[in-house]
């Protein structure tokens, strides 16, 4: 009778013991696979499935770089985006760039996007001249908020490059196992630690507190 206590405890204790570790395992398992993919999206649109096509452009997060745009990100990401120009402490423009701050990609894998547009310098410099609100950072960059005009017609400019930032933090064997050794591991006069991956038009930058973020096409 005592023995057949026993084995009941015993069990009650191991079937205890392993649901505890299963749920652990799933809840590590959903900060990145949060929710399915949208019905735009391709379950391969994971930035590890980056490739140059036969036109020698890079694709890359379901975005084709050079020919799509932040309207076509924004079918796949959602309408949330802000688009911003940026201009040096001199007052000269910079860049413009389209932001998703929260985003889902491919199976949920969750970050922030930055989009780098194409522009010609004159454009920009009369997008500068035109915009609606300027507003100087920490660094002294200033940032430009587009007039209406520009904001729409931002939307339509091809893509020059894309940033992505993961959330939470991946970690150097999670990159090495997706992309394979760099071509080049290098420090710049940043400090910034930065993986070279050429054939992929990738630079992975590692910044403070282990933030990291895989640029595209630059």
């Amino acid at each position: 009778m005592n023995t057949a206590k026993t084995e009941r405890k015993h069990g009650t204790f191991y079937w205890g013991w392993l649901t505890l570790i299963i749920g652990a395992v799933l809840a590590a398992l959903s900060i990145f696979w949060v929710e399915p993919p949208t019905t735009e999206q391709q379950a391969t649109a994971l930035p590890w499935e980056a490739k140059v096509n036969r036109e020698g452009n890079l694709e890359v997060l379901g975005l084709t770089l050079g020919k799509s745009s932040t309207r076509d990100a924004m079918a796949l990401y959602g309408k949330e985006v802000q688009v911003n120009l940026f201009a040096n402490m001199q007052g000269e423009a910079i860049s413009l760039e389209s932001f998703f701050e929260d985003m889902y990609i491919g199976y949920s894998l969750r970050g922030r996007l930055v989009l780098t547009l194409d522009v010609k310098p004159e454009q920009l410099s009369r997008m500068l001249e035109a915009g609606a609100r300027i507003k100087t950072t920490e660094t002294g960059v200033r940032e430009v908020s587009l007039s209406s005009d520009d904001s729409g017609l931002s939307l339509d400019i091809p893509i020059r490059a894309l940033t992505y930032l993961p959330y939470p933090k991946i970690d150097e064997s999670t990159l090495k196992s997706r992309f394979g050794e760099p071509d080049q591991d290098s420090v710049g006069d940043d400090g910034i630690r930065r993986w070279h991956y050429p054939a992929l038009k990738l630079v992975i930058l590692f910044h403070d507190s282990d933030r990291k973020s895989l640029q595209f096409g630059e």
